[in-house]
């Protein structure tokens, strides 16, 4: 899991999206959002199914 990589650990990937480059200024800030209990690991993908169907298939049809 991302969250627990190390700066010695993020080095090694000198071209990580900035998205996620935020995401460790961020933690390394105290500044993320407290997530519930029980959510530790659980992360917002999509709004729906369909929408999640489409992102881990993009450019095929989805029933609604």
């Amino acid at each position: 899991m991302r969250y627990y990589w190390t700066d010695e650990h993020l080095r090694r990937y000198p071209h990580l999206d900035p998205d996620i480059r935020e995401f460790f200024r961020k933690r390394d800030s105290d500044e993320l959002p407290a997530r519930p209990w029980g959510y530790d690991h659980c992360y917002h993908v999509a709004d729906s199914f369909s929408e999640f169907l489409r992102k881990i298939h993009p450019g095929e049809e989805t029933e609604s």
